[in-house]
């Protein structure tokens, strides 16, 4: 980290504050926008697992006939 010298008052200590709430807004909206492709693509994995089990119960049919 970069050694600042910053003076202890009270303008300094709520600019400090703000800066602080918008870095957790800012990694709240980063960590929302990285869980929508990990959720997509776990629904795309479920329905990738669910056309492979028909896929499976088909073929255990025709080679059962």
């Amino acid at each position: 980290m970069n050694n600042v010298n910053i003076s202890p008052a009270r303008g300094n200590l709520r600019g400090g504050k703000k800066t602080m709430g918008l870095t957790n807004m800012g990694y709240g909206l980063m960590d929302r926008k990285r869980n929508i492709p990990v959720r997509e693509m776990m629904a795309l994995v479920d329905k990738a697992n669910s056309l492979r089990d028909r896929v499976d119960e088909t073929y255990y049919k025709a080679c059962a006939t």
